[in-house]
């Protein structure tokens, strides 16, 4: 076998693209749980004192998180797809 030969699988990296997209979708769907729950515990469980707010800040500080995992794992996805895309374009030499 040839070490120096490449083989891209276009599906692979198609299917990898897609697993980046949902994974970004689940993700956040449990995030935006999780920013829910702690936000009821405040609402209706720890109102005031000192853990209230702390756990006030930290919802808040977390909260501007939301939206980032998807934002970064979307753009891992359309890399995976540039990816492909850039070795076809490298590769057409070879098919005519």
């Amino acid at each position: 076998m040839d070490e120096d030969n490449l083989i891209v699988n276009d599906e692979d990296y198609r299917n990898l693209a897609e697993a980046y997209r949902s994974l970004g979708a689940l993700f956040e769907e449990k995030y935006h749980e999780y920013i829910s729950c702690l936000t009821t515990i405040l609402e209706n469980a720890i109102t005031d004192g000192s853990v209230a707010q702390n756990l006030r800040a930290f919802v808040s500080a977390a909260g501007l998180l939301e939206g980032r995992m998807r934002e970064v794992l979307d753009g891992t996805a359309v890399l995976c797809e540039a990816f492909t895309a850039d070795v076809n374009v490298a590769d057409d030499f070879l098919y005519w």
